[in-house]
């Protein structure tokens, strides 16, 4: 009787510890929401909105993203929000979520810790500056000697800064809201981002514009900066179904979700 007891006590103990348990009826989907038209946090409920576990509601293009993907799947979506980026690749890996949709780029680096599914969206690489700036004129890459260049903490958009000849290569900062700011009170004088999520900077900053550059002016890329879904390594079949989902959404239906993203920003 002592051993039995020995014996449930300790599964009961084993059974605490455990963690991560898999529940097939709910996603788990990781994002930072605070990447505007990707993602962001508001206070208000909406009918895009999703509640989050601190109270909070998440919207944008990845939220809607997920919201599709859970509804094919017939999962309950959870929202995971980690406000640090690159750390969502640490939480698919340990189990804490099923899904990184967080407008992450698939790079060889990355995929040595997780696995992506095909392209969600297709992006381009600019640069945000102030409209009074003396470098809102550049036509190239390489006509940004002395400024004070800055790109958000784990992107891919950091190790482009070094493509910039001359320029001060500044520390990384944590998301686009910070990095924003700095660049309106003239803390840094550009920052590295998409052309999605500068369009969304630009409706509500009027003060700030973002650079474009054509052919050889611009950022060479070792990789396409298209954004996919990362998931744990080995999860093939949960692949396979995204990669299904993803390929009924014609251009145009992505374009405009994207498009209704941006309208809705805060």
């Amino acid at each position: 009787m002592k051993k039995l007891f020995i014996v449930l006590a300790l599964s009961i103990v084993l059974m605490g510890c455990s963690k991560n348990v898999q529940d097939d009826s709910k996603l788990v989907v990781g994002m930072e929401c605070a990447y505007p038209p990707f993602n962001w946090v508001q206070t208000n409920e909406t009918s895009d909105a999703v509640k989050t576990a601190d109270g909070m509601y998440c919207d944008g293009y990845d939220v809607q993203i997920a919201k599709l993907i859970a509804e094919k799947l017939d999962r309950e979506l959870v929202l995971h929000v980690n406000p640090v980026f690159d750390a969502l690749l640490t939480d698919v890996q340990n189990g804490t979520i099923d899904l990184i949709i967080a407008g992450m780029t698939d790079t060889a680096e990355r995929r040595q810790a997780v696995d992506f599914t095909d392209v969600y969206y297709y992006t381009e690489i600019v640069v945000m500056v102030r409209k009074d700036s003396d470098f809102a004129n550049a036509n190239s890459i390489q006509d940004f000697q002395g400024a004070r260049v800055a790109a958000q903490t784990g992107t891919t958009h950091d190790i482009l800064i070094d493509q910039m000849e001359g320029v001060n290569h500044m520390l990384t900062m944590e998301n686009f809201p910070i990095l924003t700011t700095n660049l309106v009170n003239n803390a840094i004088d550009a920052f590295i981002a998409e052309n999605v999520v500068a369009e969304a900077i630009v409706l509500t900053n009027p003060t700030l514009t973002y650079i474009r550059f054509e052919g050889e002016q611009g950022f060479s890329l070792e990789e396409d900066m298209s954004v996919s879904i990362g998931l744990k390594k080995g999860s093939t079949e949960l692949k396979e179904a995204i990669n299904e989902i993803l390929a009924d959404l014609s251009e145009s239906d992505r374009t405009e979700m994207m498009n209704d993203a941006i309208s809705r920003q805060p």
